[in-house]
């Protein structure tokens, strides 16, 4: 947009047949000052939450009776959007303290998840600021953290996979213990879009491995599916042991077994032997 110098405020509605209309967010002043995008224009972010309609009508209105001057409207795509977390259940967790650290385990998980929030809720009444690593002794990664009693011990990080042998690890060197409270961790919500049918019965299997493996006719019509569509929730989920396939030993031909190979080598070194004998008796019939 233009550049203008006044307060701007922003209300959005959802709409899937552009007949009936939807609140998504109320008329509410756009704080966030607008970043600079060229030469007397601005960029003007506006964050919302996803309603999953078809249609959505944006309006920009300012404490002015002139209009503002839009020049594009567009999406941002992030490779994270943070915000659209579930919590996951890691259990109780072991707190053990030595004279300069805090270790923390969880003996509850089961499985390794993959997690893009930690939020740790610390109560201590004298202030406190120290240095925590949560570590995994499976997969080697690490994250640093500061929890500081002055702020929300609350942290991002990109897809840490945390698996039962997580753990955190608190530096206290010369102060008291910290008493944790409680450690949530928070995965983002991801999504398959498939095709299914009225009346049948289906059973969605996962492999952990490799999960995003195949191709499939849907992934060249995404820009054709519509944004309203009804969404399952998982229930009645299961382990399952997948097998690896044995690929059957192939039986060896009488070259590759072992007796037939000793028997070439036996049979090369005492003809070799026998030269060597040869070879010195006549070369004694020489010098006599």
């Amino acid at each position: 947009m233009r550049k203008a110098e006044t307060g701007k405020y922003a209300a959005i509605r959802g709409s899937n047949d552009l007949k009936q209309w939807y609140i998504v967010k109320q008329t509410t002043e756009v704080s966030r000052p607008g970043q600079q995008a060229g030469d007397n224009t601005e960029l003007l972010i506006l964050d919302f939450p996803q309603g999953n309609y078809r249609y959505y009508e944006i309006t920009l209105s300012s404490n002015h009776s002139s209009p503002l001057d839009i020049i594009q409207v567009g999406k941002i795509k992030n490779s994270n959007l943070y915000g659209h977390f579930v919590e996951i259940n890691p259990g109780r967790f072991i707190q053990e303290d030595s004279d300069n650290n805090t270790s923390i385990r969880f003996p509850d998980v089961q499985h390794t998840y993959c997690i893009s929030k930690v939020e740790f809720n610390i109560r201590n009444k004298p202030d406190y600021y120290r240095q925590a690593v949560l570590s995994d002794s499976i997969s080697y990664l690490r994250e640093y953290y500061s929890l500081s009693s002055r702020k929300e011990n609350i942290f991002f990080t990109d897809d840490f996979y945390f698996s039962p042998k997580t753990y955190v690890i608190i530096e206290n060197q010369h102060n008291p213990s910290l008493v944790i409270h409680s450690i949530k961790i928070y995965g983002l919500c991801r999504y398959v879009c498939i095709y299914l049918e009225a009346g049948r019965k289906y059973r969605f299997v996962s492999d952990r491995r490799d999960p995003v493996s195949g191709k499939y006719d849907i992934e060249h019509f995404r820009n054709n599916i519509p944004a309203d569509l009804s969404v399952l929730q998982v229930k009645n989920q299961h382990d399952y042991a997948i097998s690896e396939e044995i690929t059957p030993e192939r039986k060896r031909s009488l070259i590759e077994q072992p007796v037939f190979l000793w028997s070439i080598i036996i049979v090369v070194g005492a003809f070799l032997v026998f030269i060597c004998v040869r070879m010195i008796a006549e070369m004694k019939k020489k010098q006599s």
